[in-house]
């Protein structure tokens, strides 16, 4: 994301260049400057920072999700098989009641006596017990008991499988329902792009206000050696002037001195040609100084790069 500063009320043309002056997204490319670096490999760091937290939680949503999808096929599959076993024990039963010749009602009065062996709730009444009685005494009758026990058992077991594959496919189709509700509402991508978005703001102003610093060291440097100059050609002023006193003292001595004369109007040219070019040099500085001034309260500066 560029971040763009508007540091006054009015727009610069798109193109212009009213100052004289590079761009800071210019200037930066064309000299690399470290400030610019550093502040793209801090960007760069936090970015990926941000996108490896971003990652690890998506892949933990993706693997609880995955998770539970593998725990419904397997209990997909056991319930198929434990109904595959069901059903077919039940068959061989209807078989088995149907080559005994029992009725329904007697083949259900005999599983009832098989499961009241160990649940209360099965207990046969008295006109139950004798009709019980009753069948026991025609052939074969303990022989159809004994192979039907076993089916029940076996029919029992595939049911206790059946239910219990498919409580366990519920279960985990409510969880992957939660987790996908938990990651529509926890937004990874959305967050992660946020907090991008606010680290290269961030980033961004920190690298104007570093741009800013390093330009007002740079001129503090250019003045302080503007400075060193005016003094050291004020010193030579001062020598010259000591100088062309002397030159006078000793014209007024020598009646006459054609290169001596000559000797002190080149001395003269010489002190107002630094004078000049410490004036001129005094100007620049200025200028520079104004249009930074009206750079940092009128232009639209591209921060980020």
């Amino acid at each position: 994301m560029d971040l763009h500063i508007n540091l006054s009320r009015q727009n610069v043309p798109s193109g212009s260049n009213p100052l004289g002056i590079q761009s800071v997204q210019t200037r930066t490319k064309t000299t690399g400057n470290d400030v610019v670096v550093q502040s793209q490999q801090k960007t760069k760091s936090l970015i990926q920072q941000v996108m490896r937290k971003a990652v690890d939680m998506e892949s933990s949503f993706t693997d609880l999700i995955d998770q539970h999808a593998k725990s419904i096929t397997a209990n997909k599959k056991a319930m198929d098989s434990s109904y595959a076993g069901y059903r077919a024990a039940r068959e061989q039963k209807t078989e088995l009641i149907a080559q005994y010749g029992l009725s329904s009602e007697d083949a259900a009065l005999l599983d009832k006596n098989y499961y009241a062996q160990t649940n209360p709730a099965f207990l046969l009444s008295e006109e139950e017990h004798n009709r019980l009685e009753e069948l026991r005494q025609g052939p074969n009758i303990c022989e159809y008991e004994s192979q039907v026990a076993a089916l029940n058992k076996s029919m029992d077991f595939h049911q206790g499988q059946l239910q219990d594959a498919i409580k366990n496919i519920k279960m985990d189709m409510q969880m992957v329902e939660s987790v996908k509700m938990e990651h529509l509402k926890v937004n990874v991508m959305g967050t992660a792009n946020r907090e991008i978005d606010a680290i290269k703001e961030s980033t961004a102003r920190e690298l104007v206000g570093d741009l800013v610093n390093q330009a007002k060291e740079h001129l503090d440097e250019q003045m302080e050696e503007i400075k060193e100059k005016q003094e050291e050609r004020q010193k030579e002023d001062e020598q010259q002037e000591k100088l062309q006193e002397k030159r006078k003292t000793e014209k007024a001595e020598e009646p006459t001195g054609t290169n001596n004369q000559q000797d002190m109007n080149q001395q003269l040219e010489d002190a107002d040609t630094l004078l000049s070019e410490t004036e001129a040099a005094v100007t620049e500085i200025n200028e520079k100084l104004k249009k930074l001034e009206e750079l940092l309260t009128g232009a639209n500066v591209n921060t980020y790069v």
